[in-house]
């Protein structure tokens, strides 16, 4: 009697402890998805400051090289919200006349995100005399853009990518006129700027602003 008894208890203390395992192995489990799910979106939160970081990386690279020609610059030339904008940057040629050389153009070029400066640059082997006379002087309302785009045709031109990995630009001041405008604001949407981060206003000023 005594024997069967025991027995019994060991049979019960056998399924006592096939229970805490499968429990066990429950709770592992749950736990194990639990810090899967918040490996994952710690992963996924890394990912997108990232790309965040890298986007406003871009951003600044573009504005502080797109400074260098602005504030030096006497102002604004033309706007065309689909192609870019134009600049009249120095007095190189003096008489307050806009020769090809003193105008650089910026073209938003929204298929591959790039923005890129543009200058006139006669061949080197070229003499002074003939790059003068070849560095004519343009009417005020002007299509500038339409003429840096000419002579790159004719192969005069340099191209420069200021920054990369743009949606769009959108450039707005709020002079009476362009050429009037002492600032200017541009506006960079990076790409994917919903994972990555908002679109970033920057304002540029011409320090030295002179109507032709």
């Amino acid at each position: 009697m005594n024997r069967s008894v025991r027995t019994m208890a060991i049979s019960r203390r056998r399924g006592l402890t096939l229970l805490e395992l499968l429990l066990a192995l429950a709770i592992t489990a749950c736990i194990g998805l639990a810090m899967g799910t918040v490996l994952t979106a710690a992963a996924r939160g890394m990912t997108m400051a990232t790309s965040g970081r890298s986007a406003l990386q871009r951003v600044h690279a573009g504005c502080v090289r797109l400074r260098a020609y602005t504030d030096p610059a006497f102002c604004l030339l033309q706007h065309d919200p689909q192609r870019g904008f134009a600049i009249w940057l120095h007095d190189q040629k003096p008489g307050l006349k806009i020769n090809l050389r003193e105008v650089r153009a910026f073209w938003f070029n929204t298929d591959d995100g790039t923005l890129i400066v543009e200058r006139v640059s006669f061949p080197e082997e070229w003499p002074e005399e003939m790059k003068d006379e070849f560095d004519v002087a343009l009417l005020e309302g002007s299509d500038f853009l339409f003429e840096m785009e000419t002579q790159r045709q004719l192969g005069y031109t340099i191209q420069e990518v200021l920054t990369d990995g743009m949606e769009s630009f959108e450039l707005g001041h709020d002079a009476v006129s362009i050429e009037s405008a002492r600032r200017f604001r541009l506006l960079f949407t990076p790409t994917g700027a919903d994972d990555s981060g908002e679109p970033v206003l920057a304002v540029f000023a011409f320090q030295n602003h002179m109507e032709p």
